[in-house]
This record gives C-alpha cells, structure tokens and sequence, in this order.
C-alpha cells in the first residue's frame, strides 16, 4: 500500500505542476516515453537459425547404427475365414 500512497503522491504533484504552468501561459511539454525493449521475435529468423544448426552438424553414430539393424516389416496374414470360404 506503501508502494501506491508514494506513486499517487508524486502523480498528483506532477498534475499540479502542469496545471501550474498552463495557468501562467508557459508551454508545456509532453514527457519523453521510455522506449521498452522489443520482445518480439521473427519467427521465420529463428527457424533459419535452427535449420543452419541441424544442417552443420555431424550425424550421430547411433543413428546410423539403428538404420542397419532395423528388422524387416512383417506381411499382413488373411484370415482363416477367408480361405475356408473358398469353396
């Protein structure tokens, strides 16, 4: 609460200062904005750089390994009513 009793004190003597300086004819200037740092990323910059990485990169020995020993797909089996059927 400390916090908002502090911020509403210096607001309201900024306020009154600009009214102050109205009231007597000075120009009155806007404050400056603070520029925030931009979170936004390309995402199309980011996929590049991912890929540039995968491209440079050595493949695994494990991977090529798993390639040779893979077994072979078995063949679907037809079903007994199938050849029971034929008749």
């Amino acid at each position: 609460m400390a916090v908002r009793a502090c911020w509403k004190g210096s607001y309201e003597q900024a306020l009154k200062t600009l009214v102050k300086r109205k009231a007597a004819g000075k120009p009155v200037k806007p404050a400056e904005r603070e520029e925030k740092p931009d979170n936004v990323i390309s995402l199309m910059d980011a996929l590049r750089q991912s890929l540039k990485g995968k491209a440079s990169a050595k493949p695994s020995p494990h991977s090529s390994a798993r390639r040779a020993t893979k077994r072979p797909v078995k063949r679907a089996h037809r079903s007994a009513a199938r050849a029971r059927k034929a008749g």
